[in-house]
């Protein structure tokens, strides 16, 4: 699902205009991502968490040319699924 899709089933489900619903999927995303800029974890209890992992400086491979080149820290969002989700998801697939 994308999130022009995700829109409009929210709009359907909540039976708002696909605009009103736009605004605050957006302002939901916006929240989220300006928590994770501060260093901020977001935790959405039954759901999941979202924070933000370092990864240390490594050594990488140029695929093209074989040649080897230092990659430094960066640092990368991360998605950790509460419990609860990976058990719903687990007997609906049982």
């Amino acid at each position: 699902m994308n999130k022009e899709t995700l829109i409009k089933k929210l709009a359907q489900k909540n039976n708002t205009h696909n605009s009103e619903m736009k605004s605050i999927v957006e302002s939901l995303f916006d929240l989220i991502k300006d928590e994770l800029i501060e260093g901020k974890q977001v935790s959405i209890v039954g759901f999941g968490s979202f924070s933000i992992k370092k990864r240390k400086a490594r050594v990488g491979r140029n695929p093209n040319t074989g040649k080897t080149l230092q990659l430094p820290e960066i640092k990368t969002p991360f998605f950790n699924a509460s419990t609860k989700l990976k058990t719903d998801i687990k007997n609906k697939n049982a």
